[in-house]
């Protein structure tokens, strides 16, 4: 019986072939598990902003009225601190 190479290259690379899907496709299953576990990370934080910037966005309104809540506001930086114009008077000439 002659060797054949194609034969003998067919047989390895089915043998690579066995050995390699059964890891990739656990290794697929792991990343999709993950990628679905960060999806649903994103989304709760994603809700989480939201809710952040529409509570702001109430504060900001509601300090309109109420100035009382314009320094805890000032100091999370949502709302800027008021400057004083510095006025210059210039002296008059008589």
């Amino acid at each position: 019986m002659k060797k054949q190479p194609l034969i003998l290259t067919l047989m390895v690379v089915l043998f690579i072939n066995a050995v390699a899907t059964p890891i990739l496709s656990y290794r697929f299953i792991q990343i999709t598990r993950e990628l679905n576990r960060l999806k649903s990370q994103y989304n709760a934080v994603n809700g989480n902003t939201q809710l952040l910037q529409q509570m702001l966005s109430e504060s900001i309104e509601y300090s309109k009225k109420n100035p009382a809540l314009d320094p805890v506001l000032e100091r999370i930086g949502v709302k800027a601190k008021p400057t004083t114009p510095v006025t210059t008077t210039k002296p008059t000439l008589k």
